[in-house]
């Protein structure tokens, strides 16, 4: 399937490389494949933008590792999300466990900037600002640190 919509490739951040992907997978299909970009999760379920128009489609997630900002193939039934696209930048933190201490948790995906937010009227915490710029820097997007007008 080919993205014909070109507002969605503008505004939702479809490139060349998503689509060289996307063919290379169609090429094995002989199936139409729904491609949309992830703008909620809600346990289990992902709701996902169909257009630049604002058109969405809710479908369920279960067993795919779905973030916010992916691109993901859903499939022909709109039942399901069948595959996550490459990602090109991805936050991720740890899971909070008790038993599972290693396994990281996708927030948000495909991301350019992340804006870390720090007030100017109360004094800062050094060690929470640095732990914040890692995770940035981690994911691939730019970080920018913003401080708020003292009140």
């Amino acid at each position: 399937m080919n993205i014909n919509d070109e507002k969605l490739r503008n505004d939702l951040g479809w490139n060349a490389t998503l689509q060289r992907e996307l063919d290379d997978i169609v090429d094995r299909r002989e199936t139409t494949q729904i491609v949309g970009r992830v703008s909620r999760l809600d346990r289990g379920w992902s709701t996902v933008m169909m257009s630049a128009r604002g058109d969405t489609m809710r479908t369920r997630n279960i067993g795919a590792d779905v973030a916010v900002g992916d691109w993901v193939l859903i499939s022909p039934d709109g039942e399901r999300v069948e595959r996550v696209l490459h990602r090109r930048s991805a936050l991720t933190r740890r899971v909070s466990s008790d038993v599972v201490k290693a396994e990281l948790h996708t927030v948000a995906a495909n991301i350019d900037v992340v804006f870390l937010v720090q007030s100017a009227g109360s004094p800062s915490n050094q060690r929470r600002l640095e732990r914040e710029l890692v995770l940035a820097f981690d994911s691939g997007a730019q970080p920018v640190i913003v401080v708020t007008s003292a009140s």
